[in-house]
């Protein structure tokens, strides 16, 4: 999908941006297209607000739960500004490839930076971020009035944006493709929020799609970096099906649907998740891991999740996950996996309570066989389908 083609830096918006710790707008010139220039001035004007402000000076806990009430403020307070602005998705597609420049941001930081270490440290590549999700939020209440959904779907062509979507309340249809940054899509879909299709794949950075509660449907696919699907449904309602497949890095799909303290609302129905598959991610092999006897792990603390296909990755599920009905209702896996959990001489396996069954899916395909993105996407989908999960 190629989007950058006619787009040259030609003007600069004429408002300081010196708190912006060195990100400068690209100035804009797209021929006969006035829409795009405007939203990018609006940007780099809502971020210079921003950061003078008692918003981001103020003391805060940036954890998920409060990154969305913060979100939420910030929309009631910029979101009338774009009430007479007619744009279209078309228009925030070209907004999004403009705002965003490889060369506008810090290389891509390796080390363990967490969420809300990264927010505090880069608070202008941050608020872009936000209005970037201000923009389609606003864009998808536009619609809505006249009867219309929204798609999108944003290529990067390896361009940098931190904080891509994030925090986004309201989403008919999103994909993004093909970006470096940080926190890309993360938090989207909060407490009051919701999602319907999200897509976030062939990405590079540290948190991606991290935190995100409220949504139907959700593929994480073929991204790279650190703590990549962590903490999903933290604080939400509900999460109808995931597929976490072909990413590389540590700390993959770690806390699945929330900490402990949503164990009461799982229990009252109010929260969980009904179909997750987790397939042939991999996990990074370095050397102080060598002499360690443990396995490596993907999943840690999941709890909530009806149903778990869980194939061709190269580390296993934490054992206590695969042990406790909280955890998972029904795991569902390769032979390899099931012998390891369910033929073993883990203390813990004469008390399982799962049905291993790997049903009509291993009818379907051959797990060991189905390596390549497309064709678990389409095993994803049929299974979808045989436990009508829709």
């Amino acid at each position: 999908m190629e989007i950058r083609t006619t787009i040259q830096s030609t003007i600069q918006p004429a408002f300081s941006l010196k708190k912006l710790k060195g990100i400068k707008p690209k100035g804009v010139k797209v021929k006969n297209d006035p829409i795009a220039p405007l939203l990018v001035a609006l940007a780099y004007s809502f971020a210079d607000e921003f950061l003078s402000t008692h918003t981001f000076n103020t003391p805060f806990s940036l954890s998920p739960n409060n990154l969305s009430k913060i979100y939420v403020k910030l929309y009631e307070q910029n979101s009338p500004t774009l009430d007479d602005i007619d744009y279209t998705e078309e228009d925030l597609n070209k907004t999004i490839q403009l705002l965003s420049d490889s060369d506008m941001y810090d290389k891509l930081d390796e080390e363990s930076i967490e969420l809300e270490e990264y927010c505090k440290s880069s608070p202008g590549v941050f608020a872009l971020g936000i209005y970037s999700s201000i923009l389609l939020d606003k864009l998808t209440e536009k619609n809505k009035e006249k009867g219309e959904s929204t798609k999108i779907h944003v290529a990067g062509d390896g361009t940098r944006f931190d904080f891509l979507f994030s925090c986004a309340e309201n989403i008919d249809e999103l994909i993004i493709e093909n970006f470096k940054g940080n926190c890309i899509g993360s938090c989207i879909g909060g407490k009051k929020g919701n999602a319907n299709t999200l897509q976030i794949s062939n990405c590079e950075g540290n948190n991606i799609g991290t935190a995100i509660g409220n949504v139907d449907s959700l593929i994480i696919a073929n991204n790279s970096g650190n703590r990549i699907a962590t903490h999903l449904g933290t604080d939400s309602r509900n999460i109808n099906s995931v597929l976490i497949a072909h990413n590389f890095g540590f700390g993959l799909a770690y806390g699945l649907c929330g900490s402990y303290s949503s164990i009461a609302r799982y229990f009252s129905g109010d929260t969980g998740v009904n179909f997750v598959m987790i397939a042939n991610n991999s996990i990074p092999f370095d050397e102080f891991r060598t002499d360690s006897k443990k396995p490596y792990v993907i999943g840690h603390q999941m709890m909530g999740v009806d149903t778990l296909m869980f194939y061709g990755n190269n580390a296993v599920l934490e054992e206590s996950v695969a042990s406790n009905n909280m955890c998972v209702n029904e795991l569902i896996s390769d032979e390899e996996i099931a012998k390891y959990y369910f033929s073993s001489d883990l203390s813990f396996v004469k008390d399982v309570n799962h049905k291993h069954k790997i049903k009509q899916i291993l009818d379907v395909k051959n797990l060991k066989k189905v390596n390549d993105l497309q064709e678990t996407i389409i095993l994803y989908e049929k299974s979808k389908e045989i436990m009508d999960i829709k």
